[in-house]
């Protein structure tokens, strides 16, 4: 039996590795994208990421959640949680085709500290005075950017806002992630095609005017939905504060890119805000980390 709890959670650990690896690494599909209108490119992830998972659900027999999930509160949920994961995707897409990778990354970093508020606002969790200083540390960096920039960094709260709010869409909704995976797509389909037709008749479709670049519009949806069922995988073998570890693989790796393959400006008040960032989740994660192995020694 312990054999079998260990070998789930070295797998669990794989799937978690592979979805964030994969996940921080998509910049460099979207940057080849670059040239191709960004609401068309999110139109095409939706298409044919529920090709990708409709086998899947099938041959797992999850028809009958698809369908329980169509149905009443947790289809109302699922409606604005595609509507925000769609704002996400398009938020992500623009930001690196028009070269503010770095401003994703500050997104991503930002996005666990964005959690603990939504949590401590919808669901009145307790949060320590270390945890707090972490989020006024937050605040101090956003300060530090606007002063430095001269406008608000709408891009990096766009997409931890956007995510943390369909995070906890997700978090209430009686849907499993493969069935609501598919049903997001199953409702954001429509508007994808009707986008896509405008796109056509209006001479704004890049779909088919290049090889190249109609496949990986088609592998589009692959790439976004292989990610997504490591995580699932993932997130059930694996304690939330172990997966809590893997996100920040993301926003390392869109640093990393940023900096050192695209040649983003990061100058020392740039280097500021992201010190202060760094800060602030080391004492989050610390004190996180604190606060489970009280939790686990008092059981």
């Amino acid at each position: 039996m312990q054999n079998a709890h260990n070998e789930d959670t070295r797998y669990g650990v794989s799937a978690a590795l592979g979805a964030f690896c994969i996940w921080g690494l998509l910049p460099i599909f979207w940057k080849l994208l670059s040239a191709v209108e960004p609401l068309e490119i999110v139109c095409h992830r939706g298409v044919w990421s529920l090709v990708c998972v409709l086998p899947v659900v099938v041959l797992t027999r999850r028809l009958t959640e698809v369908r329980a999930a169509l149905k009443g509160r947790n289809f109302l949920l699922l409606l604005l949680a595609t509507a925000l994961i769609a704002c996400n995707w398009l938020i992500f897409i623009w930001a690196v085709g028009n070269g503010h990778i770095l401003e994703t990354s500050l997104g991503n970093f930002i996005g666990p500290l964005c959690n603990m508020l939504f949590g401590v606002v919808f669901f009145r969790d307790r949060v320590s005075r270390l945890q707090w200083v972490a989020v006024g540390l937050v605040a101090l960096s956003v300060a530090v950017r606007i002063v430095t920039l001269g406008y608000f960094p709408w891009i990096a709260f766009g997409l931890c806002t956007t995510f943390a709010f369909y995070g906890m869409l997700r978090k209430v909704m009686a849907v499993e992630a493969i069935p609501g995976l598919f049903v997001e797509n199953l409702i954001f389909v429509p508007f994808a095609l009707g986008i896509l037709a405008y796109l056509a008749n209006n001479g704004g479709l890049s779909f088919g005017g290049n090889a190249g670049t109609t496949a990986m519009l088609v592998c589009a949806g692959l790439a976004t939905s292989i990610p997504m069922f490591l995580f699932a995988y993932a997130a059930r073998h694996l304690k939330l504060t172990t997966l809590g570890v893997f996100h920040y693989i993301v926003p390392t790796a869109s640093f990393i890119l940023g900096v050192f393959v695209y040649d983003e400006p990061f100058n020392a008040m740039n280097l500021a805000t992201f010190a202060v960032i760094w800060l602030a989740l080391v004492v989050y994660t610390t004190e996180s980390f604190r606060k489970y192995r009280s939790i686990t020694k008092t059981r």
